[in-house]
């Protein structure tokens, strides 16, 4: 049974492998059983429709950390497809993360998507849209951008993506694990909170690594996730008809590249210093190591794309 069914030509194997879309688990399983089936997924672009179908992207990498620009105003370095993970290993990542993460907003990241994902696949499409503009009459930003990244309290928000970006105004961050919706929900009453963004830069305590938010790109499901359905190249956001943030991904924003573009956004200040030095002391101390050294520790972990940064790590190290 086995050698007939090895036996089979490509195209049939293929068909198979349309049907069993967007299951991950199941993909990587069977990519792993003989030669021939492993050669069939050598194709990476099989990983990436499998990976689409399923709500993840590849977020962009940072090839250094972030420099001064000529207007003097901090950006990110970013990589080329060289710098990438392949879409076979971000599959693999995303199949593996669930055993070890407690997050269910993470290990169930578009549990919320799952039918419309459906929905695009047996339309055929396996690419994001150019841009929101391109998707602005049904249009719907992830449940996690909100969660991570706005305060719980203010009044209601408009749906679309391109709302206003305004009231910074740092109060505590949200708990680390939410139940995912099983419907998306209309966006909840939030403002930006930079104190929430900071944090989902920081370092947490080790035995809280699997469970919260810490940074948040050491988790690659929430992190891989689309940030809108359906999944666009460039999302904008705006404040009185202004343009004040743009984020471009040409294989579809994620959560990662949202996050990261809010958080050189807000930028780094006294106050955020001094928050995260706070942070920075109280993991040293609950540790019992030295900051030089909790800044040696920390700086070797640089989440599943190996390219973060920690927020104030210089200056961490000079403080020590």
């Amino acid at each position: 049974m086995a050698s007939q069914f090895l036996s089979l030509r490509d195209e049939i194997l293929l068909r198979l492998w349309y049907y069993l879309l967007p299951d991950l688990s199941a993909h990587v399983a069977i990519a792993q059983t003989c030669r021939r089936l492993r050669r069939v997924y050598a194709d990476d672009n099989l990983w990436r429709t499998a990976c689409f179908s399923a709500g993840y992207g590849r977020p962009l990498v940072r090839r250094a950390a972030l420099r001064q620009s000529s207007a003097g105003t901090a950006h990110s370095i970013y990589g080329t497809s060289r710098d990438k993970p392949s879409w076979k290993s971000i599959a693999h990542m995303l199949v593996a993360h669930p055993s070890t993460c407690e997050i269910r907003s993470c290990t169930q990241a578009n549990v919320c998507f799952a039918e419309h994902y459906q929905f695009l696949v047996a339309a055929g499409r396996s690419m994001p849209f150019p841009s929101d503009t391109d998707a602005a009459d049904f249009i719907v930003l992830h449940p996690l951008y909100f969660y991570l990244h706005f305060t719980q309290t203010s009044s209601q928000a408009t749906p679309t993506a391109t709302r206003g970006i305004v009231g910074y105004l740092p109060t505590p961050s949200p708990s680390p694990s939410p139940s995912p919706p099983q419907t998306p929900p209309p966006p909840p009453a939030h403002v930006p909170d930079p104190l929430s963004i900071l944090l989902t830069h920081l370092p947490t305590y080790p035995e809280s690594r699997s469970a919260q938010y810490g940074p948040l790109c050491t988790h690659p499901n929430a992190s891989c996730a689309f940030a809108t359905f359906p999944p666009v190249e460039r999302l904008a956001y705006g404040n009185v008809g202004t343009t004040v943030l743009t984020v471009e991904n040409p294989e579809g924003c994620t959560i990662l590249d949202v996050n990261r573009a809010l958080a050189e956004l807000i930028g780094q200040d006294d106050a955020h210093f001094g928050v995260a030095l706070a942070h920075y002391q109280e993991l040293a101390m609950a540790s019992g190591v030295s900051l030089a050294e909790l800044a040696d520790e920390i700086s070797r972990e640089r989440g599943f794309l190996g390219d973060h940064e920690y927020p104030y790590i210089h200056a961490l190290l000079a403080q020590a």
